[in-house]
């Protein structure tokens, strides 16, 4: 190295040194410190911190946010570890700067399942660390409903005579999980008076009864009071029925009136269960019999000519009863007048069906279109007629003419369907239960107030237990008058026989949905001929089923006489059916060739009907259902 070079370091070197003591010395000896950065700060915490829920019910909690060092902005809340059936939510999911609480709710469904769950509630924030606090959550199964069962009674109270019957409807309403059946008592009958019910015992699938109360004729006039008992399993409700009885109907005579056509041989009665009978003759010139029944009630013998026999009947009721009878020829039974009619709009495979007071005809077009109605009523009728369609032969048209009054041989004017007074049907749905493997029709009927009984609306004939619900038709609510009612009703037939068979029905002012619960079939009854005299008379013994337990009625039959026994609860009592063809012939006018013959078997039927009667009832309300079911004899007493 030469001389020059290593006085360049030299220099160099103490310039280097030089530059950094400047420095130094122009730093200084006391700097000011940068102060330090503090991190923001987020807490969150709830008040209570646990809740214990009964499935299917909610709770709340506080969710309280603190937030600190540098962090004051927006948090937000969220939640995990909900188990299945709960839900958790916050009444503010973002807790903006100034705000610090949110209330949580927490609701379980009442499916969700037992136990206890840690459920985590979470706070976040821009720049902070997610803060979590855990609500302990403990859901208890929620207990079984308490089963519950409600009673109304309608009317909830009524008079009724001595000597007669009332009804009123029962309605259940089932509650708190219960579906079982409901059987109906009362207790608080004083000694004479019976109930029934129709039915006893209310199945499943409904929920209405018909109670009838019986009151003897030797029940004193005053009020009671009935308590009618619902019970079910675990379950039990009453309700009070008032019952005003009043003095028996008995102030005056009884009037009976036939049709001229209808015109008895021979009458004659007995007052209560054992007294004479007696005859009565008509009122000169008419078919008018009166008489007396003093202890409210007691028998009607009457004997008809059909064709080279005879008919023998016996009707056993009370004198309100008897005077029901009456009202039903009144309303227009008897018929003499022949009247001729025409039919337009109706095309095969449709059908018509045209009631005039209570003479009907079916038209069927393919064949003609007119058609005549025999036995006529005098005086004004309603007119009903329908046209159905084939196969299940519902009605789509109907036309309906109040106080039709045509002189004998006339001739209506034409019913024709597609004009402007042809109207549509209203429709529901009806479902048949307890009919089991029997063959069941439905039919649907016009009931008019002055006759018209059983004007044909459709008709369902195939119906079986897995059908369910299929629609019926009847006349819009809008088309009747006061007290005019329509009915609905089918009719089982024992399976692979005809000897057993039951009907369940109900009366109706406008179409609903409806379930008819058919009853039992019949107790096979006792039937036995009674000998000793020159004819034979017949007795029937038979239980009393609460669904049948209004009215009994028995039809005994050889080639050319027929008798019958037709009685009523009002007249026994309520107890169990023990009825006989009386012995008459001590009654004056009696010829024993009339009565049932020794000697030739006789084939019997029997059947017993619950509910409303609508041609023994003087008035019948809407929705009353009615049962019966009918036996027969599969081989005739020898």
């Amino acid at each position: 190295m030469s001389s020059r070079q290593a006085l360049r370091g030299r220099l160099s070197a103490t310039l280097a040194a030089g530059t950094l003591f400047v420095l130094t010395a122009c730093s200084g000896g006391d700097p000011t410190p940068t102060p330090p950065v503090v991190p923001g700060i987020l807490a969150v915490a709830l008040a209570p911190a646990s809740l214990a829920l009964v499935a299917g019910a909610s709770g709340t909690s506080t969710a309280t946010i603190t937030r600190g060092g540098s962090f004051s902005g927006d948090v937000v809340l969220t939640t995990e570890g909900a188990p299945t059936g709960v839900t958790v939510t916050f009444a503010s999911v973002t807790l903006v700067a100034g705000a610090s609480s949110s209330a949580v709710t927490v609701v379980t469904t009442a499916s969700a399942a037992a136990g206890s769950y840690p459920v985590a509630i979470k706070a976040t924030g821009t720049g902070v660390t997610v803060a979590a606090a855990t609500l302990t959550l403990t859901v208890t199964a929620s207990p079984p409903p308490t089963p519950t069962l409600g009673l109304t009674l309608t009317p909830t109270s009524t008079s009724i005579a001595a000597g007669s019957s009332g009804n009123a409807a029962a309605a259940i309403v089932r509650g708190g999980g219960f579906t079982g059946p409901v059987t109906l008592s009362a207790t608080g009958l004083p000694s004479g008076m019976t109930i029934a019910y129709a039915p006893a015992t209310i199945p499943d699938a409904a929920s209405t009864s018909t109670i009838t109360v019986t009151v003897g004729g030797a029940v004193a006039a005053g009020p009671y009071t009935v308590v009618v008992t619902a019970a079910g399993t675990s379950v039990t409700t009453t309700a009070n029925l008032a019952v005003n009885v009043t003095p028996p109907a008995v102030s005056g005579n009884i009037t009976v009136a036939y049709c001229a056509v209808d015109a008895p041989k021979w009458v004659a009665y007995q007052d209560g269960t054992s007294g004479t009978w007696t005859q009565v003759v008509p009122a000169a010139g008419t078919n008018i019999y009166t008489f007396s029944m003093p202890s409210g009630k007691g028998g009607l013998a009457v004997v008809d000519t059909v064709g080279t026999g005879f008919s023998l009947n016996v009707t056993y009721a009370t004198v309100a009863e008897f005077q029901g009878f009456d009202q039903t020829l009144q309303n227009g039974a008897c018929g003499f007048k022949t009247i001729n009619g025409n039919i337009a709009g109706v095309a095969a495979p449709q059908l018509a069906s045209i009631s005039l007071g209570y003479s009907t005809a079916f038209v069927i077009p393919v064949t003609s279109n007119a058609f005549t109605l025999a036995n006529v009523a005098g005086g004004p009728q309603n007119l009903f007629a329908a046209r159905l369609t084939g196969g299940v032969q519902r009605a789509d048209r109907m036309i309906l003419r109040r106080d039709v009054n045509i002189a004998a041989g006339g001739t209506l004017p034409v019913l024709d369907f597609n004009a402007a007074e042809a109207f549509g049907p209203a429709s529901a749905n009806v479902t048949v239960t307890g009919i089991g493997a029997d063959s069941t029709g439905i039919s649907t009927l016009f009931n008019g107030v002055r006759g018209s009984t059983f004007g044909v609306i459709g008709s369902f004939d195939n119906y079986l237990a897995a059908t369910g619900a299929v629609p019926y038709d009847a006349v819009p609510a809008s088309k009747l008058i006061p007290d005019e009612l329509q009915q609905i009703d089918a009719v089982a037939l024992a399976a692979n026989t005809n000897q057993s068979s039951r009907t369940t029905g109900v009366f109706f002012r406008a179409p609903t949905d409806v379930t008819l619960v058919m009853g039992p079939a019949l107790s096979t009854p006792t039937v036995t001929r009674i000998t000793g005299l020159t004819f034979s008379r017949v007795r029937v013994q038979l239980p009393v089923q609460a669904e049948y337990s209004r009215a009994l009625s028995s039809d005994f039959t050889q080639t050319d006489r027929i008798a019958g026994i037709f009685a009523t609860s009002g007249y026994t009592g309520g107890g169990a059916w023990d009825l006989s063809i009386p012995d008459v012939s001590a009654a004056a006018g009696w010829d024993n060739t009339w009565a049932l013959r020794n000697g030739l078997p006789i084939a019997w039927s029997v059947s017993a009907n619950g509910g409303a009667i609508y041609l023994l009832d003087r008035t019948v309300t809407d929705g009353t259902p009615f049962r019966s079911a009918l036996r027969e004899s599969t081989t005739p007493l020898p």
